[in-house]
């Protein structure tokens, strides 16, 4: 700068107040952008939080889903082994009884031939 310049306090100071409001706005500025990026950071790990709270959710509803399926599952197999199991009870108390019924016809026809 000029000689004549530098001797005028007056312009010296306000060069100096000008560059220090710059150097003020400047801090201002990177301050807000530091706290814009943290909010911004803030926002994006509660949207994640939210995101794995929805998959935990999810994910716990499918194991009680597939844990309900396997229950219902294990029931009808055993009501179906049930129902079996007596059906072949019945089928061999019959096969008894009508073996019964033809041994007793067998002995009552030797005793009628036997008379």
């Amino acid at each position: 700068m000029c000689k004549a310049y530098l001797e005028d306090e007056e312009f010296v100071s306000d060069v100096l107040a000008t560059k220090m409001e710059n150097r003020l706005e400047k801090e201002e500025y990177f301050k807000k952008e530091e706290r814009r990026k943290e909010e911004v950071e803030v926002e994006e790990e509660a949207r994640n939080i939210a995101e794995v709270e929805v998959r935990l959710k999810a994910a716990k509803g499918d194991k009680i889903l597939e844990t309900r399926r396997k229950t219902e599952e294990e029931a009808r197999l055993r009501t179906e082994n049930e129902a079996r199991r007596i059906a072949e009870e019945e089928a061999r108390l019959k096969a008894e009884k009508e073996a019964k019924s033809v041994e007793e016809r067998c002995k009552k026809k030797k005793k009628k031939k036997g008379k």
